[in-house]
């Protein structure tokens, strides 16, 4: 039937009738935006999305009852974790600084406690003093004891004294903190052992850029790795082994200016180096120790461990053939384990296994109001890249569509790389929107690393510096090729990194797009930099800007983005940004868009008020989305509207 293309999709049954919700279904956030089991195991805490506000509410599993309902909206609420299982602990962020100078605002985050017997909620370390003002990353909880205080990190100094960065014990009714390992000036990291005690102590310079590893053994701190004249991370550490004898790190690789395969170091010293497989992530206990890995693709797949949590995910996976299941979160024993599940049938879904009782417990669906018969296909495709290496794509077809040749859909491009959108054969809320507007989506898997999208990988590795954007215009011709795409209906659509490689793709392959569309997409590197320079006296921070723009050359990076190359972009654009991104400032999109106007190139600029990078509030996640639509629609059809 097709003739590159090898296809495999999730389970599905084909619907008779099609239903197409309003486009509110799907730019409003999720109706259960995080979940998460308790330590114990006896009930689930969700923050759900309630008309235009958050709760947290509290479900007890054995009465099955909600017994806490919480209104969380005005902290503005992120995610969610159980401290202990008396606590729930609110992850919140908001900008801070004056509202005119983008280089003088950051995000601020913090964690608040909601205790459960009192219904009374604190900050963490919110009454201690010690504790230097504008730290960003209070919100980084490390460890927990077994008496529900939290390990944080926090520069401490008090006034005319040394200034340490010590690992506190957050207590999370009191809100005081209590030092718990002390630090030095240059200590960036903490690891502690399985009981909370402190381990190990990650060390980096910025004057000197020295960089060292310590082990708490017998009483003293003791360095097992050093390495002087780093001007970057050497070693960017993930996890404490099982054993509890080392640390998961990545190397440092200079020529490719990234972090790569996951290795281990030992406290003896020794290494072993490029574990096998892509592990993407490592699933750990609550002091950080290793309990599975994840490795990258469409549909993840594990290695664990820890035998029970991996007995418990046989189980599931035996008994859901084809689906796409994520764990969640997990009870500290790990017989019951929360997980995620899209089988392409409905919305995504969350299930509560009980191995030692063998049942399954369906919790919620994350997006209540969008039906099975909504939900458009996704399929996993193969086809080969310009070299012969062989690549896939996520294509998402709308309801009732198979996949063949002939079909001759309009269809978006969406570059798999956008931090606001998952990487795996998933219910994702953009392409599942356009989908049911009779759009075929294709998220492109692209190699190298993400640099806001990145379509270059360094300065140095000139053989790399296009393969991203061929391996997207290999994955658009074979759709062409194979007769699903219409070759004059096809438009790049990107959020963030994505929104980047959209602009670049459409520059590289003028004949290929119809047009493109982005959402808080960087548009000059060289600009950017400047940007993060004047913000950050810090000289760690520029380096790894640096690094991940991959130059310092003006003329190099402004080649590398979409300005540089406005005279091959042809197709007409669609730039949006929200004026409270605090990651890529509006400027970025503004000046992209005056200078397309000077050159007489048809583009629109959308400012979104209030909107922050991650499109994190449903006002703005709509407004992008109903923008997208109208714009889509307007330059490549509408696609197949309902009976």
């Amino acid at each position: 039937m097709m003739s590159v293309l090898a296809a495999a999709s999730i389970a599905y049954a084909s619907h008779a009738q099609r239903i197409q919700p309003p486009v509110e279904t799907y730019g409003r956030l999720p109706s259960v935006i995080d979940a998460e089991i308790s330590p114990d195991g006896t009930k689930v805490a969700f923050l759900k999305q309630i008309g235009d506000g958050r709760e947290v509410q509290v479900y007890d599993l054995a009465n099955r009852t909600y017994t806490h309902r919480f209104d969380a909206s005005h902290l503005e609420t992120r995610n969610i974790e159980f401290g202990d299982s008396d606590h729930v602990l609110l992850f919140a962020s908001a900008a801070a600084g004056p509202k005119r100078s983008w280089n003088r605002r950051a995000e601020l985050d913090a964690v608040i406690a909601l205790s459960l017997k009192t219904e009374r909620t604190i900050g963490l370390l919110s009454r201690e003093d010690r504790i230097l003002p504008y730290q960003l990353d209070l919100g980084d909880i490390v460890g927990r004891l077994d008496n529900g205080q939290l390990l944080i990190p926090a520069y401490v100094g008090n006034k005319g004294g040394a200034i340490r960065r010590n690992l506190l014990r957050a207590d999370p009714d009191s809100g005081r903190g209590f030092t718990h390992g002390t630090g030095e000036f240059d200590t960036q990291e903490w690891y502690v052992d399985r009981s909370g005690s402190p381990l190990v102590r990650e060390k980096y310079d910025f004057k000197t850029h020295d960089f060292a590893l310590e082990v708490h053994q017998n009483g003293k701190w003791k360095s097992f790795y050093s390495e002087r004249g780093a001007v970057e991370y050497p070693l960017l550490t993930e996890a404490v082994t099982e054993n509890g004898d080392g640390l998961y790190f990545r190397d440092y690789l200079e020529r490719a200016g990234s972090y790569g395969d996951l290795s281990v170091i030992r406290f003896d010293g020794s290494i072993e180096r490029g574990l096998p497989g892509d592990i993407d992530h490592i699933l750990t206990d609550k002091n950080r120790h290793a309990l599975a890995f994840q490795y990258a693709g469409a549909s993840p797949t594990y290695r664990f461990v820890d035998d029970t949590l991996g007995e418990n995910y046989g189980t599931v996976r035996t008994n859901l053939p084809g689906a796409t299941i994520l764990i969640s979160s997990w009870s500290e024993d790990r017989t019951r384990v929360l997980y995620r599940v899209f089988d392409g049938t409905q919305v995504d879904y969350l299930m509560l296994y009980d191995s030692e009782t063998g049942k399954a417990l369906r919790l919620a669906s994350v997006r209540e109001d969008i039906p099975a018969e909504a939900v458009g296909r996704v399929y996993t495709v193969n086809y080969p890249a310009a070299d012969g290496t062989q690549l896939s794509a996520t294509l998402t077809l709308p309801p009732g569509k198979p996949l063949e040749a002939g079909l001759k859909l309009p269809m978006i491009v969406q570059p798999f790389v956008s931090v606001l959108a998952t990487d795996h054969q998933d219910f994702n809320w953009l392409g599942q929107f356009f989908a049911s507007r009779g759009y075929v989506v294709m998220q492109p898997s692209m190699r190298g690393k993400s640099i806001f999208g990145g379509a270059y990988i360094s300065e140095e590795d000139e053989d790399s510096r296009q393969v991203q954007l061929e391996d997207i215009e290999a994955g658009v011709r074979a759709m062409v090729a194979d007769g699903i795409a219409d070759p004059e209906r096809i438009c790049a659509v990107g959020l963030s990194d994505g929104g980047f490689t959209a602009l670049m793709s459409v520059a590289a392959y003028p004949d290929l797009f119809a047009c493109a569309a982005s959402y808080g997409a960087v548009t000059n590197l060289a600009t950017l930099l400047q940007d993060y320079q004047n913000r950050y006296l810090d000289d760690q921070i520029n380096a790894g800007w640096q690094r991940l723009i991959g130059s310092t050359d003006r003329h190099v990076l402004e080649a590398a983005s979409p300005m540089g190359n406005l005279d091959s972009i042809d197709a007409p654009l669609l730039l949006i940004h929200g004026d409270e991104d605090l990651t890529v400032p509006p400027s970025q999109s503004r000046r992209m868009t005056q200078a397309l106007e000077t050159a007489d190139k048809a583009v629109e600029l959308i400012i979104l008020d209030k909107g922050d990078h991650w499109l994190s509030e449903s006002e703005t996640r709509l407004a992008a989305l109903k923008a997208f639509s109208r714009f889509v629609d307007r330059h490549i059809g509408a696609g197949q509207p309902a009976p």
